[in-house]
């Protein structure tokens, strides 16, 4: 006996529909943050402008403060012990 395969086509259809709406609610939240961004940019002045207002916050040097100071150095010059380095008589 041949077992028998039922095709439900409207659930496909639901989740169809349902995939759909959720793109289409992406698609329309994109284009709303785009006009938004494209706003601001050209409330700024245009495109060069922002372009320089990031390149002159690039340029600020970055000012050390006490942790910076009395920290060890950075993580690159660290010594680390690996294992056939340390002593075998003290604990990790």
């Amino acid at each position: 006996m041949k077992p028998s395969i039922t095709i439900k086509p409207a659930r496909d259809n639901i989740r169809n529909r349902r995939r759909e709406a959720r793109k289409a609610e992406r698609a329309e939240k994109e284009n709303k943050s785009r006009e938004e961004r494209k706003a601001e940019i050209l409330e700024k002045g245009g495109l060069a402008a922002v372009r320089g207002e990031k390149a002159a916050e690039l340029a600020v040097a970055h000012e050390k403060t006490e942790i910076d100071n009395n920290s060890g150095g950075d993580a690159m010059f660290k010594v680390v012990n690996h294992a056939h380095q340390r002593n075998p008589k003290k604990k990790w």
